[in-house]
C-alpha cells in the first residue's frame, strides 16, 4: 500500500496487483502465494438464485463521477454550505460529577465524573450532507443461497434511499476483488447501473478480505472529488487471517481525507475478532448479523448514521483542576477503548483526550472518568476507586436521609472547580474547526449535607463498567478461562441489579445484555458459536454508544427511520 500514492495509470498496477481476464484484482502479495491462494477464477457461476453473471470493470485512477454542488432541496440533496447553523451550536460539551458535594476532611475520595458531547437534532431527509460509500461484498462460496439473495434484496432497498449527490462504488470479492462500479452519483441512471450489478451478484470461490480492502482504499485514494462523509462498508461471512495485512494497508494508505470503516459479520461462521478490529481501526461500527433476516435493517441503521453526521474530527480533552482548597486532584481512570484515548503524560496535572471520528445528529457521547481528590492532612476515612459498595451505600444513605444534615456535619462550603474540558470539532457546514468549553464545580467543605446523586452520571458509569466487563470476559473466554469470564459478568450483573438506577431503561438493557452474554457462555460450543461475536460487538457498542440492530438504545431519528423503512419493505416484499 506504500506505493499507492505513485500509481496514476493502469500500466503501473504491477506494483500492487493485476487484473485477470474477468477484471478481478489480484493483489501482489496474493500473486506471490499470500494466504495460500494459488488460482484465479471467473465470477458469475454456481448460485441457484442468480439472475445472471456479473462482470467487473478495470480500475482507472480518478474515474469517480463529479459532484454536483447545486442545491436541490425538493429531493433532499443540498450543498453542505447551505446548512444554516451556527458552528458552536452543533455540539454542546458538559461536565458532571456523580454527586454534588465532597467532604474535604477525607484523606482520599474518588468520584465518577462524566464528559458529555451532545449533538443537536439538525438533520432531516431534506437537509443533510452527501455521502461517498464504498461497498465491499463477500461473494465467496459460503454466501451461496439465501445469504446472497438477501444481500441482493438489501441493495434493492438501499440503493433507492441514496440521493442524487450521494456516490456509491460496488466491489465484490471472493479470492480476489472485482470492481463493479466506480464512485457514481445515485441519480436515476446511477441507481440503475448499481442495481443491474447487485442483482447479478453470485457466490463462488474463497475469501480474501485484504484484497477487497485494498481496492476500497485505492478507490478513496484516487478520488478527484470528495464528499465530506465517507465510509467503507465491508460485509463478510468468512474467515481470513489478514488482520495484520489490513492494518498495514490502512497505515500506509496515504489517504488524507477522513473516512470510517463499518463491518458486518454475517452469520456464526465469520471471524468476529477480525471484523471487529477492522472497524475499530477506522472508528467504525461492527455489526454482528446473527439472524440473516436483519441484514437489510443492519445496513439501513449504518447508512442512516452516515446520513446524519454533522461534525467530524471531534477531540475532547479533560483536565483536573488544582486549587488552594483542593491542591491534590488527578484523573485515575478513563473508561474508553484504547484506540480512542490518548493520555497526555507531559502535562501536569496529567490530562486525557478522547477522539471520535464523527458525530451524529441527535446523539450523545458520554465518557466516564474517575477523579481522585486527596487531602494528606485529612481526618476521615478513604473511598476506594471503583468500589461499587461505596457508591451504593452512599446512594442509599443519601436517599434515606431525605436531604437532612448528616449528624455532626457542618455547612457544605463553597463551589470549587475540580475539572475542565475543551471540545474541538469540525462542523459540516463549511466552517473551520471550532471549540466549546465546560467547567466542573463541586461543593466542598468540612462536613457534608446528604449527598445528592446524579442519575445520568451513574447510569453511564454502569454502562461503561458493563462494556469493560464484556470485553474482559471475552478476552478470558478466548484464553479458555470460561468460568473466570462468567464470574466477571456475574459480578457486574450484581452491581447493576443492586444499583439505585436499576429501573432506568439503559440499566435494564445492560442487565438483559449481560444475561444474554452469560447464556452464550454456558459452554465452549455456545461461546464459539455466537458468544465471541456477541460479546465483541456488545462491548464496543456500549462503550462507544453505537447503534446496531441488536442494540438500538443509541439510535437517532434518521437511523430509526431508515431501519423502519427496511423492515417494512422486507415485510411487504422487496421490489
Amino acid at each position: 500500500m506504500g506505493q499507492m500514492g505513485q500509481m496514476n495509470q493502469m500500466s503501473q498496477m504491477g506494483q500492487m496487483g493485476q487484473m485477470n481476464q474477468a477484471n478481478m484484482y489480484i493483489p501482489q502479495f496474493q500473486q506471490q502465494g499470500g494466504y495460500g491462494i494459488q488460482q484465479q477464477q471467473v465470477l458469475g457461476y454456481g448460485d441457484p438464485f442468480s439472475g445472471g453473471s456479473v462482470s467487473g470493470i478495470p480500475f482507472v485512477e480518478g474515474d469517480d463521477e463529479k459532484i454536483d454542488v447545486s442545491t436541490n432541496t425538493s429531493e433532499g440533496k443540498i450543498d453542505v454550505k447551505s446548512l444554516q447553523f451556527k458552528a458552536h451550536e452543533f455540539l454542546e460539551v458538559k461536565l458532571q460529577a456523580a454527586k454534588n458535594a465532597i467532604d474535604r476532611r477525607k484523606k482520599q475520595q474518588t468520584i465518577p465524573c462524566m464528559a458529555s458531547i451532545k449533538a443537536q437534532n439538525i438533520v432531516t431527509e431534506n437537509q443533510r450532507v452527501p455521502l461517498d460509500v464504498v461497498f465491499l461484498v463477500d461473494v465467496s462460496g459460503s454466501m451461496m443461497g439465501q445469504k446472497i439473495q438477501l444481500v441482493r434484496e438489501t441493495f434493492d432497498f438501499l440503493i433507492d434511499e441514496f440521493g442524487d449527490n450521494d456516490r456509491v462504488s460496488l466491489i465484490q470479492f471472493d479470492h480476489g476483488a472485482t470492481r463493479l462500479t466506480p464512485l457514481k452519483r445515485m441519480t436515476a441512471e446511477g441507481k440503475k447501473e448499481a442495481l443491474d450489478k447487485t442483482r447479478c451478484l453470485n457466490a463462488d470461490g474463497g475469501t480474501d478480505i485484504a484484497s477487497a480492502v485494498e481496492m476500497g482504499l485505492r478507490t478513496l485514494k484516487s478520488r478527484k472529488y470528495v464528499n465530506q462523509v465517507t465510509s467503507i462498508l465491508l460485509l463478510s461471512d468468512g474467515q481470513d487471517s489478514c488482520e495484520q495485512r489490513v492494518k498495514e494497508l490502512l497505515d500506509n494508505s496515504g489517504i488524507a481525507d477522513d473516512f470510517t470503516i463499518n463491518t458486518f459479520g454475517y452469520g456464526n461462521d465469520h471471524d468476529p475478532k477480525l471484523m471487529g478490529n477492522i472497524a475499530e481501526f477506522k472508528d467504525g461500527v461492527f455489526h454482528y448479523i446473527e439472524n440473516l433476516e436483519v441484514v437489510a435493517a443492519s445496513f439501513a441503521d449504518c447508512v442512516g448514521g452516515l446520513m446524519s453526521v454533522i461534525a467530524k474530527n471531534i477531540r475532547i480533552t479533560v483536565r483536573p483542576e488544582i486549587s488552594e482548597k483542593l491542591p491534590h486532584v488527578k484523573i485515575t481512570k478513563v473508561f474508553m477503548d484504547d484506540r480512542n484515548l490518548k493520555e497526555n503524560r507531559g502535562e501536569n496535572p496529567r490530562t486525557f483526550t478522547v477522539n471520535y471520528s464523527q458525530m451524529l445528529s441527535a446523539t450523545s457521547k458520554d465518557f466516564v472518568f474517575m477523579l481522585q481528590i486527596s487531602n494528606p492532612d485529612g481526618e476521615v476515612g478513604t473511598e476506594e476507586e471503583g468500589a461499587m459498595e461505596v457508591i451504593n451505600e452512599e446512594e442509599e444513605e443519601a436517599k434515606n436521609s431525605q436531604h437532612d444534615l448528616v449528624p455532626g456535619a457542618a455547612d457544605i462550603g463553597d463551589d470549587v472547580m475540580i475539572a475542565s474540558a475543551i471540545c474541538e470539532f469540525v462542523p459540516l457546514n463549511g466552517e473551520e474547526s471550532v471549540s466549546n468549553h465546560s467547567d466542573l464545580t463541586i461543593q466542598c467543605g468540612d462536613g457534608v449535607r446528604a449527598i445528592v446523586w446524579n442519575d445520568e452520571v451513574l447510569v453511564n458509569y454502569f454502562r461503561s463498567r458493563t462494556a469493560e466487563a464484556l470485553k474482559t470476559a471475552n478476552t478470558m473466554a478466548k484464553d479458555n478461562a470460561l468460568e473466570g469470564a462468567r464470574k466477571v459478568l456475574k459480578e457486574v450483573l450484581a452491581e447493576l441489579e443492586g444499583s439505585s438506577v436499576k429501573s432506568t431503561e439503559m440499566v435494564q438493557q445492560l442487565i438483559r445484555d449481560t444475561n444474554d452474554a452469560l447464556r452464550r457462555m454456558q459452554n465452549v460450543t455456545e461461546y464459539r458459536s455466537s458468544g465471541d461475536a456477541y460479546l465483541k460487538s456488545m462491548a464496543r457498542n456500549h462503550m462507544m454508544q453505537q447503534s446496531t440492530v441488536s442494540n438500538m438504545c443509541y439510535q437517532n431519528p434518521m437511523q430509526g427511520m431508515m431501519m423502519s423503512k427496511a423492515m417494512n419493505n422486507q415485510n411487504q416484499g422487496f421490489p
